[in-house]
């Protein structure tokens, strides 16, 4: 119950911004919106800039398999998003009334972001920046609760770990090797 009225207490916190700028309202809104294809457009910068097509790859898992999951989690669990469960929301645009619970758009940000630690350079900072600023926006307009935020981060970066070992494993590093060599 102490956790539930934390993850309240932040949300009407963060939320609380919303309502009060135009400018930052629209900025939230269209950011939401847009987020995922900035974060696609970083990826395929990243595979032709750094000619590594393994982040890509290995993104592209990584937001799959968060996406079984949360697909999975949706026969079993249900949680209403905050604009449903909670008085005095701020809500800002429009959305399906849909589980809230992982936040999508944060799986998918970190989901991109989590590879790009293989580089340790400034699109790392950059993919963090915007995954962090993508989470934000879903609480600040109204959609997610910040737990909803925290497990979709834990979730993508559970997955993340899941795929950099499969692909570290010495079997599975000798076929990508072989495949890369073949198309050389």
């Amino acid at each position: 119950m102490v956790m539930m009225n934390i993850d309240v207490w932040l949300f009407q916190a963060i939320n609380g911004l919303a309502g009060k700028s135009v400018f930052w309202d629209n900025f939230m809104y269209y950011f939401s919106i847009i987020s995922p294809y900035l974060f696609v457009i970083l990826l395929i910068f990243a595979y032709v800039y750094y000619k590594d097509s393994m982040i890509f790859v290995k993104a592209l898992f990584v937001i799959g398999l968060c996406f079984l999951f949360k697909g999975l989690l949706g026969l079993f669990f249900f949680r209403d998003r905050p604009f449903v469960a909670l008085k005095n929301v701020n809500f800002i645009g429009n959305h399906d009334p849909t589980s809230s619970m992982p936040s999508g758009h944060t799986m998918f940000s970190f989901g991109a972001f989590f590879p790009t630690l293989e580089f340790k350079n400034w699109l790392t900072w950059l993919m963090l920046f915007l995954a962090i600023l993508t989470a934000f926006s879903r609480v600040y307009l109204g959609y997610h609760y910040p737990s909803d935020i925290l497990v979709g981060i834990l979730v993508s970066g559970f997955f993340y770990l899941v795929v950099y070992y499969i692909f570290e494993h010495p079997f599975v590093k000798k076929k990508i090797d072989k495949i890369r060599n073949k198309y050389k």
